[in-house]
């Protein structure tokens, strides 16, 4: 790490986050990773600001910055940058029951008209679920064992869920926009201290101080099926919304991804 020179990407994304940011190399061993994002969350409580750990991916950085401004082609104007933000934040977030409620719907319909039964196939029954306590994002599946570069960024906003000001990385293919992130993150940080932590080109998690107990898990596997349908369905064998409600009950760790 001590002859670790940022690349040309990583200084970009840096410079598009526009707020203090610690870049780390690829490594090993996250412990370093880990302990500075710990860190700076306990120091971000009292200052007013959100760490987030954001990969540094080509694939990322042309979300940022097409969202902004599609004509830029991986490029961007600060200026810009900031007022889309400060444009961004002014907006009123939907009602996050209604949110939810409408996305669900939505796929009910989807499922009945595939022959799905909905039921029977997408909540299932429960399997013993699993304990995710770790962030996975940011590791490299190109190079086993080894994380990408990233970025320890502290978002200069005490409200987890405005992060995504910061990170317009959805609105493609089924992944929810800034306002929808924003208006889930916000809901789950009210109910269950989630904050967002770690963000990839197509992967979003949560960290939070405890699972949620097993007599709200159903509901929230529910909610977590409608903002990313692929982490209920397309996680492993046999996953359905019953065994993710299982999986929330002894996780701290949210995972969200889409294709």
């Amino acid at each position: 790490m001590k002859d670790y020179v940022p690349s040309v990407l990583c200084r970009q994304m840096t410079s598009f986050l526009d707020c203090p940011c610690q870049p780390f190399g690829p490594m090993r061993d996250d412990g370093p990773l880990i302990d500075a994002w710990r860190a700076a969350r306990m120091q971000g409580e009292k200052e007013g600001f959100t760490p987030v750990i954001v990969a540094a991916d080509e694939t990322l950085w042309e979300c940022l910055t097409m969202a902004v401004d599609p004509a830029k082609d991986m490029a961007f104007d600060l200026e810009q940058v900031r007022a889309y933000r400060k444009e961004l934040l002014k907006n009123p977030l939907p009602v996050a029951e209604d949110y939810f409620q409408y996305r669900l719907d939505r796929m009910k319909r989807e499922a009945a008209e595939d022959g799905v039964d909905f039921l029977k196939t997408v909540i299932g029954r429960a399997g013993p679920g699993e304990t995710v306590a770790a962030f996975s994002g940011y590791w490299d599946f190109d190079a086993p064992g080894r994380t990408k570069e990233a970025i320890l960024a502290k978002i200069p906003t005490p409200n987890p869920w405005q992060v995504f000001a910061w990170l317009p990385m959805g609105g493609w293919n089924d992944c929810p926009g800034e306002l929808e992130m924003m208006t889930a993150a916000q809901d789950w940080f009210r109910r269950f201290g989630a904050v967002p932590a770690v963000l990839a080109c197509d992967t979003l998690e949560f960290a939070l101080n405890f699972p949620v107990p097993a007599g709200r898990s159903m509901d929230l596997a529910l909610e977590h099926y409608a903002f990313c349908p692929d982490r209920a369905l397309q996680s492993g064998p046999d996953d359905n919304v019953a065994t993710l409600a299982a999986t929330l009950e002894q996780s701290s760790v949210w995972y969200f991804w889409w294709d």
